[in-house]
């Protein structure tokens, strides 16, 4: 998908949880998400600017706050974390 609207209207006709690697920066954008607080987990900068807006959003147990880019084993880990049916990237160019 293109952008988080379309990412998110998509969601909203889902089951199962949702686990965000896009950052706080795109997480409003999933709010009208069915049973967002608990259906969502998101990843984000560890850096406390940065995951505050998170916080004010989304359920703290459900926030990832660490620095990637990040192993296929620890994003597999992640996703058992989450309990995650989706998962939600973005292009991070070369390094990502």
């Amino acid at each position: 998908m293109e952008n988080a609207a379309a990412a998110a209207a998509f969601l909203e006709s889902t089951r199962g949880n949702i686990l965000l690697t896009t950052g706080s920066k795109e997480l409003a954008a999933y709010s009208g998400i069915p049973d967002f607080t608990q259906r969502v987990y998101a990843g984000c900068c560890p850096w406390m600017p940065r995951w505050r807006p998170a916080a004010q959003q989304a359920e703290a147990a459900h926030i990832i706050a660490m620095q990637g880019p990040f192993s296929e084993e620890m994003d597999l880990a992640t996703l058992r974390f989450a309990d995650a049916a989706w998962m939600v990237t973005k292009d991070g160019g070369e390094a990502g």
